[in-house]
């Protein structure tokens, strides 16, 4: 390994564990760890830029926190429907949902009641419809968002804090409860 990498490593592990230490509530038990992000099904480069995205956003565990960061926009109530799970409740950030998906700025963060406080448990990617003006739909983590025609929008949910058996980009998780 050449220096050059293992300093790049050495300040990714750094922000990592810096971000988890300045996190109000560290994770609990049932938060997805990296290694069961359905590795064996992702590409390398998904995996890597699932895990960035995944540390990016650790501190917003503390639900205060990313409300002061803009998430503040209750999108909508807590979401679940019989025999498919849960998505939990959606809170947006104004300012991130525009004709840009972007892989590293999730538009909404979803988050589980629990005795406890609110539990952060994945994110969702939202272009509207209006704005979007490719032909073909927005492509995210080589994942196609999908159309959501009821809130006419192209979506693509990320559990990552909260595993998933149907998959990292499945939208709805059964273990999401309200």
């Amino acid at each position: 390994m050449s220096t050059r990498t293992g300093t790049r490593l050495a300040t990714m592990a750094l922000l990592a564990l810096s971000a988890f230490a300045c996190s109000e509530a560290p994770p609990g038990p049932e938060q997805l760890t990296l290694p069961n992000l359905h590795r064996e099904q992702l590409p390398a480069s998904v995996i890597q830029q699932l895990d960035a995205l995944r540390n990016s956003l650790l501190q917003y565990q503390a639900f205060d926190v990313a409300e002061n960061a803009g998430f503040d926009i209750e999108l909508t109530p807590c979401m679940e429907m019989r025999g498919k799970g849960g998505m939990g409740y959606h809170y947006g950030n104004s300012l991130l949902i525009d004709a840009v998906p972007d892989e590293m700025a999730p538009e909404a963060l979803l988050y589980q009641p629990t005795p406890k406080g609110m539990q952060l448990v994945g994110v969702e990617f939202i272009v509207p419809f209006d704005q979007w003006t490719g032909s073909q739909p927005p492509v995210l983590f080589n994942q196609v968002m999908r159309p959501n025609y009821n809130f006419g929008l192209w979506t693509l949910h990320a559990w990552l804090f909260k595993e998933n058996p149907k998959g990292v980009f499945a939208d709805w998780n059964p273990r999401v409860h309200c």
